[in-house]
């Protein structure tokens, strides 16, 4: 589930903590899987659509580097799909996937 992005002012630059989510939360052989992630400080070029990396890593140990492209230019959420066809294995029964990506926000900042 997407959570709401909070705002971590430092002293001259604004960063957002982005979230990562992906559906469906079920899987099936030959299913597509759609990762979103929403982070504005991603978008480093305002006047086009920019792309960000994701690692996702299945319980048999298949590693995917995806790459995610910016919906539309300057908006900060990124998508991508991945055809689940290619990754049979990972669709087994009790298989599970899990995806994450560097976040360049810093985890805690103090605010005075």
């Amino acid at each position: 589930d997407r959570c709401p992005c909070q705002f971590i002012f430092s002293e001259s630059s604004v960063f957002t903590v982005g979230s990562l989510s992906m559906q469906p939360k079920s899987l099936q052989s030959g299913s597509r899987l759609e990762i979103t992630v929403m982070d504005a400080d991603v978008n480093s070029n305002p006047l086009a659509v920019d792309t960000t990396r994701c690692e996702c890593v299945c319980s048999q140990n298949k590693q995917l580097i995806v790459t995610l492209y910016e919906t539309t230019v300057n908006s900060g959420i990124f998508t991508a799909f991945v055809d689940t066809q290619d990754y049979f294995e990972c669709t087994l029964v009790g298989s599970s996937v899990s995806c994450q990506y560097v976040d360049s926000a810093p985890l805690y900042e103090s605010i005075e």
